[in-house]
């Protein structure tokens, strides 16, 4: 019964753990892909978006940004086509509404470095229709009038400190038809980054289940048969 175990685990467990060991190090691989998370709050709904019971209104707001880093700046700080995950979610009625991410072309990350630093980004979005609008576009903007956040026009891979913006708002535009529409703006609290699950602990998982079924082969050859 030794010899099986160890067979087991030379031919289970360490292989498990040595694939995860690969995964791990290839993660680096996808670092141009950056999420940003955002708090904050709807400071002003357009009179045009109020739909009793279906009203859009002030109150909290949540949302995440994913976009690649290495996109190319086209001269002018501007990086076309980078987002490529987005969500929004902001109060309606008694629950919530979100929109989302509709695709990566027309989006735009911008950066600029000079006397006063900037760091915009505006997305095609989509989602449920309000009082006969749809949402069509987002964008935000943090400005930092004293041009000391930025050293270049490369986009960020760490969220930058929102206190070391003069001001910063995002907009949530709809369109009613071919006629204009309204829209909502609010300002930001926080910028942060998700959380990375450390490797080690995604090796201690990866060990600990094939342990457990190591441990359950044992007890099923232990257990007399039912038949």
């Amino acid at each position: 019964m030794r010899a099986i175990k160890q067979l087991v685990i030379k031919g289970v467990v360490l292989p498990t753990i040595a694939i995860c060991s690969l995964l791990v190090c290839a993660e680096p691989s996808k670092a141009a892909d950056v999420t940003f998370l955002f708090t904050g709050s709807v400071q002003s709904v357009d009179p045009t978006l109020h739909a009793s019971p279906d009203n859009l209104h002030l109150g909290p707001m949540t949302g995440s940004m994913t976009f690649d880093s290495d996109a190319p700046d086209n001269g002018f700080g501007n990086h076309n086509d980078a987002i490529k995950a987005f969500t929004w979610t902001i109060p309606m009625g008694g629950g919530t509404y979100t929109v989302s991410w509709a695709s990566t072309a027309h989006t735009q990350v911008s950066l600029f470095d000079g006397s006063s630093d900037q760091f915009d980004a505006s997305s095609p979005v989509t989602g449920g229709t309000i009082n006969g609008q749809t949402p069509t576009s987002w964008s935000m903007f943090l400005e930092d009038q004293n041009g000391t956040v930025f050293s270049s026009n490369n986009l960020p891979t760490t969220p930058p400190s929102l206190s070391s913006f003069n001001s910063g708002t995002w907009v949530l535009s709809f369109l009613a038809g071919n006629a204009g529409g309204g829209s909502v703006i609010g300002s930001f609290s926080t910028l942060t980054a998700p959380v990375p699950l450390p490797p080690a602990v995604i090796l201690f998982g990866a060990g600990l289940a094939a342990l457990v079924g190591l441990g359950a082969r044992s007890w099923r050859q232990k257990s007399p048969s039912l038949t």
